[in-house]
């Protein structure tokens, strides 16, 4: 039965299946489409900007403003991966200090078995 516990222990605090390698590398993906999007909406919106700087200057700070609001959005996503990646690297540390300090709890257990 112990070895069950070790296995789902191992997948859930850091155990590299297969699923869980897949899953990041979609997440990648998914990150570079929205990221690879939101630049070149970003450079949509400077172009249009720029180009209605001096006929239409309403348009023109309308792009401005958009682009402002595309920027913060990148930067909130590049936020969300960078937690994301912090949490992947977290996970096997913490998995190491829950077997460092279970290892001294199995010798106690046995060791209260035998006194009583």
């Amino acid at each position: 039965m112990s070895g069950n516990k070790g296995s789902a222990l191992s997948k859930i605090f850091g155990g590299t299946g297969k699923s869980g390698t897949k899953l990041r590398d979609a997440e990648d993906v998914l990150n570079k489409k929205v990221e690879h999007y939101l630049e070149a909406k970003i450079n949509e919106e400077t172009a249009i900007a720029r180009r209605n700087a001096r006929t239409n200057k309403h348009n023109a700070l309308n792009a401005l403003k958009r682009k402002k609001r595309l920027e913060k959005t990148l930067q909130q996503v590049e936020q969300h991966e960078l937690s994301n990646e912090m949490a992947h690297i977290d996970l096997p540390t913490v998995s190491a200090q829950i077997r460092t300090y279970a290892q001294p709890v199995a010798p106690s257990a046995e060791l209260a078995e035998w006194v009583s």
